[in-house]
């Protein structure tokens, strides 16, 4: 797949502009609402919301060429088997998709911008963290770039998978992960 120099954060001309003020707000609820529903209903949200998202992909050139060299491969069928089985379709039906991509370039947007710390110290939050650990199984200190990183590593062997997968007639006999591993190292 052709990959992409440069990001678009440009607000489109039919959008209301973004301003730092507006993208923290949106983040914030983001995080606050979550407090407030089960991880099934935001992961369910999340994966709706990549469905619906490869369901507009499709529709163009390189995604539909992506979708048919997926469509005949064996793990196709077995992915879809598994879907049927646990219901997974009927799960996600049942679910708000929520728009991932412009999440993200919303989230991408507010990192770079360069009124954020002004705005940071004017921001109130109201809610404190939440946590599930009791004091005996001891707090893991997780940082940005911690975070940042593992989600490239993730997406590079994800797409890695994807496209191999898409290019490839791999049968499950003669695929091994470990020849998708070499990415990471």
């Amino acid at each position: 797949m052709k990959q992409s120099s440069k990001i678009n954060l440009a607000d489109k001309d039919s959008a209301c502009p973004r301003s730092t003020k507006n993208l923290l707000a949106s983040l914030h609820s983001r995080l606050t609402i979550l407090r407030y529903i089960s991880g099934g209903e935001a992961l369910g949200s999340i994966i709706a919301g990549m469905a619906k998202l490869g369901k507009e992909v499709s529709q163009t050139t390189e995604g539909l060429r992506l979708r048919n060299a997926l469509e005949s491969k064996h793990h196709t069928s077995n992915g879809r088997a598994l879907w049927q089985k646990l219901r997974i379709s009927d799960w996600l039906g049942n679910t708000i998709p929520s728009p991932v991509l412009d999440q993200l370039q919303n989230d991408v947007a507010l990192v770079l911008s360069n009124d954020l710390h002004s705005e940071l110290q004017a921001f109130t939050v109201y809610d404190r963290p939440t946590t599930c650990l009791t004091d005996d199984m001891g707090k893991i200190e997780i940082d940005y770039l911690d975070v940042t990183i593992g989600l490239w590593a993730y997406s590079r062997y994800f797409i890695r998978i994807i496209e191999d997968l898409a290019s490839t007639s791999i049968e499950t006999n003669t695929f091994k992960m470990d020849t998708i591993k070499k990415i990471l190292i």
